[in-house]
């Protein structure tokens, strides 16, 4: 949406939010405005509001580090990736509304403690950026401190830093922006939150310091009808101290309150809204939705016309597996498959793989290609570890060896990992894979550990707990 105040938003976010952004980052950023341009971010959190049940079925899996190989005219090369830190219990959790491992938002589904980004540039694949966050008592995002490489390949520099600031309920009340001057955090912007009674958000401000003076620079209000459903948002501009009205965006609803309708307009200065865009949404009986269409407003003709059109094909997980975006044939006025994502998951249900590719002139052409990969997390306790009755796992208690032995020859080499009850990583090593491998346990002192074995790709076979006596 064209909103002076949300575009103002953005250009603090490409002082600070883009520097450190990898081009894995900028891609998806740039995928999601191509394929949804129209998608504002209140449906964005509809959505995730009514899929909170779609979550990934493993609580002791995290990401650890991606990759993503992009096309660079030649051929698929490396350009960017990322590698995360934690301390227990914080964990990762895959975006299946957006498609994406969210790191980087208010409210982050990467919980991580640290990172840092490696990505290709001029000087070849360096270190680009990172990030240290800090978390509050309930767990939400306290501080959030923005590194950058500047030139890529030197070592990380203050770039950005920001403060949240919480009511009673949780809710984000402040978040404040401060920039790197080269001596010290000078503030730069902040964002104030109001909430309803049922802690619904009524109101966001949008403020930018000058001279020492906190100024309002935008603002948005929101409407819900006795359900509780967000039914509209105004949006307005600042010009000093008046508030201009610049456009609203209306809901509606299905009777099962998912939502069916998303309509932007803007506002002409003369008292009323002006139809622009339009948004429907269609479900297949899950926690997602299967269909988005977007058409524009034809004010010439009176009419809504085609623009893009998003469906998702489901696995057996009722998780999307592939995702088709269509363009408008201007000929034939119907919709033409432009670009399609597959996704490839573990036994967790968590992704390992990503691939994006480009429909053109009857051809296709692979974009863009991510592998996911995870480490083990035990934070839960030995009770909430699943074992897998394709292995066993002997003899336990054990002295210096432990065998796992598998009802299958494990093909290629696997990691083994071993986990202390702080969740310490305190041995990972790779083996041979077979139908009946060996694991020193010399190194280790007495005491209850947690064994997993990882493949080549990411994939999580077995996770079993053990004593070393």
């Amino acid at each position: 949406m064209n909103k002076t105040f949300l575009l103002f938003s953005l250009s603090l976010a490409t002082m600070a939010a883009n520097a450190q952004q990898t081009p894995a980052q900028q891609s998806i950023n740039t995928l999601r405005q191509l394929m949804r341009p129209h998608r504002s971010q209140n449906v964005s959190k509809l959505l995730h509001a009514q899929s909170a049940s779609a979550k990934t079925t493993s609580s002791n899996e995290r990401l650890a580090s991606y990759a993503m190989y992009q096309f660079d005219g030649s051929g698929m090369n490396i350009a960017d990736s990322s590698k995360y830190w934690y301390s227990n219990p914080r964990g990762s959790e895959f975006d299946f509304t957006d498609m994406y491992y969210d790191d980087f938002s208010d409210a982050p589904k990467v919980q991580s403690d640290s990172s840092v980004n490696y990505y290709t540039g001029s000087n070849g694949f360096d270190l680009g950026n990172g990030s240290v966050s800090t978390y509050n008592a309930a767990g939400k995002l306290d501080t959030k401190l923005g590194l950058v490489s500047n030139p890529p390949g030197t070592p990380l520099e203050n770039n950005a830093q920001y403060f949240f600031d919480y009511d009673a309920a949780g809710n984000i009340r402040t978040k404040y922006m401060l920039i790197w001057n080269n001596t010290s955090f000078d503030s730069a912007g902040k964002s104030v939150y109001t909430y309803n009674t049922a802690n619904k958000q009524l109101t966001f401000t949008q403020y930018q310091k000058v001279s020492g003076i906190w100024s309002p620079t935008g603002k948005s209000e929101n409407t819900y009808d006795g359900s509780g459903n967000l039914t509209q948002t105004v949006y307005f501009d600042y010009s000093g101290s008046v508030l201009d009205t610049s456009a609203r965006t209306l809901f509606t609803y299905y009777p099962n309150n998912k939502l069916q309708t998303q309509t932007e307009e803007d506002y002409n200065g003369a008292g009323s809204f002006v139809p622009s865009t339009l948004d429907s949404f269609g479900y297949n009986s899950t926690d997602f939705y299967t269909f988005d269409e977007t058409r524009d407003w034809n004010a010439d003709s009176n009419r809504w016309d085609k623009s893009s059109l998003e469906t998702r094909r489901l696995n057996g997980a009722n998780l999307p597996d592939t995702i088709y975006f269509y363009g408008v044939d201007s000929a034939t006025n119907d919709y033409v498959v432009s670009f399609k994502t597959a996704w490839k998951y573990n036994a967790n249900n968590n992704p390992v793989e990503t691939i994006g590719v480009l429909n053109y002139m009857g051809n296709t052409l692979e974009l863009i290609h991510y592998y996911y990969y995870y480490e083990a997390r035990w934070d839960l306790g030995v009770a909430d570890v699943v074992k897998n009755s394709s292995f066993m796992v002997y003899p336990n208690p054990a002295n210096n060896e432990l065998n796992i032995k598998s009802r299958q020859a494990i093909s290629g080499n696997v990691v083994a990992q071993v986990v202390n009850n702080l969740g310490q990583v305190v041995m990972q090593t790779m083996l041979a894979g077979s139908d009946n491998m060996k694991l020193s346990l010399a190194a280790l002192q007495p005491g209850n550990y947690h064994l997993s074995l990882t493949d080549a790709r990411g994939n999580k076979l077995m996770a079993q707990p053990f004593v070393k006596q």
